[in-house]
Protein backbone atom coordinates (compact mmCIF):
# COMPACT_ATOMS: atom_id res chain seq x y z
CA UNK A 1 0.00 0.00 0.00
CA UNK A 2 1.05 3.74 -1.20
CA UNK A 3 0.35 6.74 1.18
CA UNK A 4 -0.97 9.75 -0.65
CA UNK A 5 0.34 12.73 1.41
CA UNK A 6 -1.27 16.07 0.97
CA UNK A 7 -1.44 19.59 3.12
CA UNK A 8 -1.57 23.12 2.79
CA UNK A 9 -0.75 26.83 3.06
CA UNK A 10 -4.33 27.91 3.92
CA UNK A 11 -4.52 26.68 7.58
CA UNK A 12 -8.00 27.21 7.78
CA UNK A 13 -8.45 24.12 5.58
CA UNK A 14 -7.05 22.10 7.64
CA UNK A 15 -9.81 22.40 10.26
CA UNK A 16 -12.67 21.91 7.37
CA UNK A 17 -13.15 17.99 6.20
CA UNK A 18 -16.04 18.85 3.08
CA UNK A 19 -13.41 21.09 1.52
CA UNK A 20 -10.14 18.78 1.63
CA UNK A 21 -9.67 15.95 -1.09
CA UNK A 22 -12.53 13.25 -0.33
CA UNK A 23 -11.95 9.43 -1.14
CA UNK A 24 -13.78 8.69 -4.66
CA UNK A 25 -16.53 6.72 -2.16
CA UNK A 26 -18.38 9.85 -1.23
CA UNK A 27 -19.51 10.97 -4.21
CA UNK A 28 -20.97 7.97 -5.66
CA UNK A 29 -24.35 9.89 -7.46
CA UNK A 30 -27.35 9.01 -6.16
CA UNK A 31 -28.98 7.48 -9.20
CA UNK A 32 -26.05 5.21 -8.67
CA UNK A 33 -26.84 4.37 -5.28
CA UNK A 34 -30.97 3.79 -6.50
CA UNK A 35 -29.80 1.74 -8.86
CA UNK A 36 -30.68 -2.01 -8.57
CA UNK A 37 -28.13 -4.75 -9.70
CA UNK A 38 -31.09 -6.85 -11.49
CA UNK A 39 -35.09 -6.06 -11.93
CA UNK A 40 -37.87 -8.37 -13.25
CA UNK A 41 -39.69 -5.22 -14.83
CA UNK A 42 -39.72 -6.38 -18.18
CA UNK A 43 -41.62 -10.26 -19.21
CA UNK A 44 -40.35 -12.46 -21.39
CA UNK A 45 -41.26 -13.46 -24.65
CA UNK A 46 -44.15 -15.86 -23.40
CA UNK A 47 -45.40 -13.08 -21.50
CA UNK A 48 -44.08 -15.08 -17.75
CA UNK A 49 -43.23 -13.09 -14.83
CA UNK A 50 -39.34 -13.90 -13.81
CA UNK A 51 -39.54 -14.49 -10.32
CA UNK A 52 -36.33 -16.55 -9.12
CA UNK A 53 -34.03 -14.81 -11.74
CA UNK A 54 -33.58 -11.40 -13.31
CA UNK A 55 -34.85 -10.44 -16.26
CA UNK A 56 -31.76 -8.72 -16.96
CA UNK A 57 -28.65 -6.68 -15.06
CA UNK A 58 -27.74 -3.31 -15.05
CA UNK A 59 -25.02 -1.18 -14.73
CA UNK A 60 -24.26 -2.22 -10.83
CA UNK A 61 -23.20 -5.43 -12.24
CA UNK A 62 -20.56 -4.04 -15.32
CA UNK A 63 -17.11 -4.40 -15.06
CA UNK A 64 -16.52 -0.96 -16.56
CA UNK A 65 -18.65 0.81 -13.79
CA UNK A 66 -17.88 -1.41 -10.80
CA UNK A 67 -14.62 0.07 -9.20
CA UNK A 68 -14.92 3.46 -10.51
CA UNK A 69 -16.22 5.12 -7.67
CA UNK A 70 -14.10 3.50 -5.08
CA UNK A 71 -10.51 4.27 -6.55
CA UNK A 72 -9.06 7.23 -5.75
CA UNK A 73 -10.00 10.56 -4.29
CA UNK A 74 -12.12 13.99 -5.49
CA UNK A 75 -10.87 17.34 -5.86
CA UNK A 76 -13.43 19.84 -4.83
CA UNK A 77 -13.80 23.56 -4.76
CA UNK A 78 -12.48 25.02 -1.51
CA UNK A 79 -15.09 28.08 -1.99
CA UNK A 80 -17.56 29.27 -4.38
CA UNK A 81 -15.88 30.46 -7.73
CA UNK A 82 -18.08 32.82 -10.01
CA UNK A 83 -16.92 33.26 -13.92
CA UNK A 84 -18.76 35.69 -16.41
CA UNK A 85 -17.89 36.24 -19.83
CA UNK A 86 -19.30 38.94 -22.57
CA UNK A 87 -21.98 37.22 -24.86
CA UNK A 88 -19.56 37.20 -27.59
CA UNK A 89 -17.13 35.27 -25.23
CA UNK A 90 -14.13 37.63 -26.00
CA UNK A 91 -13.11 38.48 -22.32
CA UNK A 92 -13.99 36.83 -18.68
CA UNK A 93 -14.06 38.01 -15.39
CA UNK A 94 -14.06 35.84 -12.23
CA UNK A 95 -13.81 35.77 -8.25
CA UNK A 96 -13.27 34.23 -5.53
CA UNK A 97 -15.72 33.99 -2.66
CA UNK A 98 -12.73 33.86 -0.29
CA UNK A 99 -9.74 36.30 -0.85
CA UNK A 100 -6.77 34.50 -0.48
CA UNK A 101 -3.32 34.26 -2.43
CA UNK A 102 -2.93 31.15 -2.55
CA UNK A 103 -6.35 29.93 -3.80
CA UNK A 104 -7.28 31.46 -7.45
CA UNK A 105 -7.68 31.35 -10.80
CA UNK A 106 -4.97 32.10 -13.63
CA UNK A 107 -5.80 31.89 -17.87
CA UNK A 108 -4.26 29.66 -20.29
CA UNK A 109 -4.45 32.35 -23.08
CA UNK A 110 -6.12 30.72 -26.38
CA UNK A 111 -1.95 30.75 -27.99
CA UNK A 112 -1.26 28.05 -25.32
CA UNK A 113 -4.42 25.75 -26.29
CA UNK A 114 -7.38 26.69 -27.75
CA UNK A 115 -5.79 28.15 -30.80
CA UNK A 116 -4.62 25.18 -32.20
CA UNK A 117 -7.22 22.46 -30.69
CA UNK A 118 -9.85 24.88 -32.60
CA UNK A 119 -13.02 23.05 -30.89
CA UNK A 120 -15.77 25.33 -30.26
CA UNK A 121 -17.43 23.98 -27.84
CA UNK A 122 -14.71 25.29 -25.36
CA UNK A 123 -14.87 29.06 -24.97
CA UNK A 124 -11.92 29.40 -22.87
CA UNK A 125 -9.68 27.38 -20.16
CA UNK A 126 -9.09 28.99 -16.84
CA UNK A 127 -6.28 27.36 -14.23
CA UNK A 128 -7.64 26.32 -10.95
CA UNK A 129 -4.70 27.45 -8.49
CA UNK A 130 -5.55 24.31 -5.95
CA UNK A 131 -4.06 25.15 -2.44
CA UNK A 132 -2.87 21.34 -1.90
CA UNK A 133 0.02 20.18 -2.05
CA UNK A 134 0.79 16.47 -2.65
CA UNK A 135 3.52 14.14 -1.97
CA UNK A 136 4.05 10.39 -3.20
CA UNK A 137 6.55 7.93 -3.01
CA UNK A 138 9.43 8.06 -5.65
CA UNK A 139 7.90 6.39 -9.00
CA UNK A 140 3.86 7.46 -8.04
CA UNK A 141 2.31 9.88 -9.98
CA UNK A 142 -1.43 11.48 -10.05
CA UNK A 143 -3.86 11.20 -12.65
CA UNK A 144 -6.32 14.13 -13.15
CA UNK A 145 -9.68 12.46 -14.46
CA UNK A 146 -12.83 13.75 -15.04
CA UNK A 147 -15.43 13.65 -12.67
CA UNK A 148 -17.60 10.88 -14.08
CA UNK A 149 -21.59 11.28 -14.77
CA UNK A 150 -21.22 15.29 -13.66
CA UNK A 151 -25.09 17.23 -13.34
CA UNK A 152 -23.87 20.10 -15.83
CA UNK A 153 -22.29 20.66 -19.00
CA UNK A 154 -21.04 24.26 -17.88
CA UNK A 155 -17.44 23.42 -17.48
CA UNK A 156 -15.04 20.21 -17.18
CA UNK A 157 -11.85 19.46 -15.96
CA UNK A 158 -9.97 17.75 -18.69
CA UNK A 159 -7.15 14.41 -18.09
CA UNK A 160 -4.11 14.94 -17.22
CA UNK A 161 -1.02 13.28 -15.10
CA UNK A 162 1.46 14.99 -12.43
CA UNK A 163 4.71 13.27 -11.34
CA UNK A 164 3.76 14.04 -7.72
CA UNK A 165 7.25 12.55 -6.80
CA UNK A 166 8.49 15.74 -7.79
CA UNK A 167 6.22 18.80 -8.34
CA UNK A 168 3.46 18.56 -5.35
CA UNK A 169 0.78 21.15 -7.54
CA UNK A 170 -1.82 19.39 -9.20
CA UNK A 171 -4.01 22.93 -10.83
CA UNK A 172 -7.05 21.69 -12.57
CA UNK A 173 -8.11 23.34 -15.57
CA UNK A 174 -11.04 24.58 -15.76
CA UNK A 175 -12.67 24.72 -19.34
CA UNK A 176 -15.71 26.57 -20.09
CA UNK A 177 -18.35 24.74 -21.95
CA UNK A 178 -21.47 27.01 -21.19
CA UNK A 179 -23.41 28.65 -23.25
CA UNK A 180 -24.43 30.97 -20.57
CA UNK A 181 -22.28 34.16 -20.07
CA UNK A 182 -21.89 33.10 -16.67
CA UNK A 183 -21.05 30.08 -14.30
CA UNK A 184 -21.15 29.32 -10.83
CA UNK A 185 -18.82 26.61 -9.04
CA UNK A 186 -20.37 25.85 -5.58
CA UNK A 187 -17.75 25.32 -2.51
CA UNK A 188 -17.07 21.25 -2.13
CA UNK A 189 -18.58 20.80 -5.41
CA UNK A 190 -16.14 18.11 -7.07
CA UNK A 191 -13.77 18.78 -9.70
CA UNK A 192 -12.09 16.14 -10.57
CA UNK A 193 -11.11 12.37 -9.77
CA UNK A 194 -6.94 12.66 -8.45
CA UNK A 195 -5.81 8.80 -8.86
CA UNK A 196 -2.60 7.51 -7.29
CA UNK A 197 -0.78 5.25 -9.96
CA UNK A 198 2.93 3.62 -10.27
CA UNK A 199 5.07 4.67 -13.69
CA UNK A 200 6.43 1.81 -15.84
CA UNK A 201 7.07 1.27 -19.01
CA UNK A 202 4.55 -0.54 -20.94
CA UNK A 203 4.67 -2.34 -24.69
CA UNK A 204 1.44 -3.94 -26.18
CA UNK A 205 1.90 -7.22 -27.74
CA UNK A 206 -0.23 -9.13 -30.26
CA UNK A 207 -0.99 -12.89 -29.43
CA UNK A 208 -0.58 -15.91 -31.45
CA UNK A 209 -0.10 -19.35 -31.74
CA UNK A 210 0.22 -21.47 -28.22
CA UNK A 211 0.51 -17.78 -26.64
CA UNK A 212 -3.17 -17.03 -27.95
CA UNK A 213 -4.44 -20.46 -27.40
CA UNK A 214 -3.32 -20.59 -23.90
CA UNK A 215 -4.80 -17.03 -23.35
CA UNK A 216 -8.14 -17.64 -24.54
CA UNK A 217 -8.38 -20.59 -22.35
CA UNK A 218 -7.43 -18.68 -19.29
CA UNK A 219 -10.15 -16.18 -20.51
CA UNK A 220 -13.20 -18.93 -21.34
CA UNK A 221 -12.34 -20.30 -17.68
CA UNK A 222 -12.48 -16.23 -16.34
CA UNK A 223 -15.62 -16.14 -18.18
CA UNK A 224 -17.38 -18.82 -16.64
CA UNK A 225 -16.65 -17.79 -13.22
CA UNK A 226 -18.23 -14.75 -14.40
CA UNK A 227 -21.05 -15.38 -15.86
CA UNK A 228 -22.27 -19.10 -14.29
CA UNK A 229 -24.42 -16.43 -11.55
CA UNK A 230 -27.41 -14.65 -12.71
CA UNK A 231 -26.42 -12.31 -9.74
CA UNK A 232 -22.99 -10.46 -9.26
CA UNK A 233 -21.18 -12.35 -11.41
CA UNK A 234 -18.47 -10.24 -11.70
CA UNK A 235 -18.21 -9.26 -8.09
CA UNK A 236 -18.09 -12.95 -7.05
CA UNK A 237 -15.65 -13.89 -9.51
CA UNK A 238 -12.94 -11.56 -7.61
Amino acid sequence: MIELQYTTKVTELLDIPELQPQPAKNFVPEWYKKTPATNNRNENVLGLQHKLIPVFRTVKTCPSFHDIFSEGYVLVAPCDIHIMTTDNFNSFQWEMALNNPNIRLETHDNLQFLDYYNNKKIKFVFKFVSPWLFKLPQGYSLRQIPYTFAEHEEWTVPYGVVDTDSYSEVNPQIMFTSDSNEILIKAGEPLCYIVPFKRIDTKAKLLTGKNRDTFLKEHDVQSWKVNQSFRSGYRKSK
